[in-house]
């Protein structure tokens, strides 16, 4: 088996083989198909906020070059809505794509983790309801800007899908 990786500035990559498990090959790599389904982007306006402030309506962009924050270390809060009319019969994959550097996620208040490298992608298929379901990302960006007085791409900057795969 061969795999050609591309790692970015900051991205890290971790494998764990087990020995001990035998390798399967997915039907997609057998028969060259892709999963059915359908794929949601979550575009914006989305309300923005840092812990009890009043949100902002934004659109995903970095925080550094937004007035004010072109220095801005910490963490911002994200809140979108999207309906789910519960009919995926399969996983259901929330992929926030670029996101600097930490991202925290809950949906319908429950926690959907956490990672802090792409991919951002949670499979969410037990948290959602059927209706509006409303996904909460908090994103952290690094202390350089804050110490380094650089602006290095900071928060959300997406895109922001939600893809509804068929079993």
């Amino acid at each position: 088996m061969q795999a050609k990786i591309r790692l970015e500035r900051r991205q890290s990559l971790i494998f764990r083989i087990d020995p001990g498990v035998p390798w399967e090959r997915s039907p997609q790599e057998d028969e060259g198909g892709t999963e059915t389904g359908e794929t949601v982007t979550l575009t914006g306006p989305w309300q923005v906020f840092e812990q009890d402030t009043p949100p902002l309506n934004a659109q995903l962009d970095s925080w550094t070059k937004w007035e004010g924050r072109e220095h801005f270390s910490g963490t911002l809060t994200y809140k979108q809505s999207f309906e789910s009319g519960g009919g995926a019969d399969g996983p259901v994959t929330l992929d926030l794509g670029e996101a600097h550097e930490i991202a925290e996620v809950w949906v319908n208040g429950h926690p959907a983790g956490v990672r802090m490298w792409k991919p951002y992608s949670f499979e969410i298929s037990s948290l959602l309801k059927e209706g509006e379901n409303e996904p909460r990302i908090d994103v952290t960006n690094s202390l350089a800007n804050r110490y380094d007085r650089v602006s290095l791409p900071s928060g959300l900057l997406g895109p922001v899908t939600v893809s509804f795969r068929k079993s």
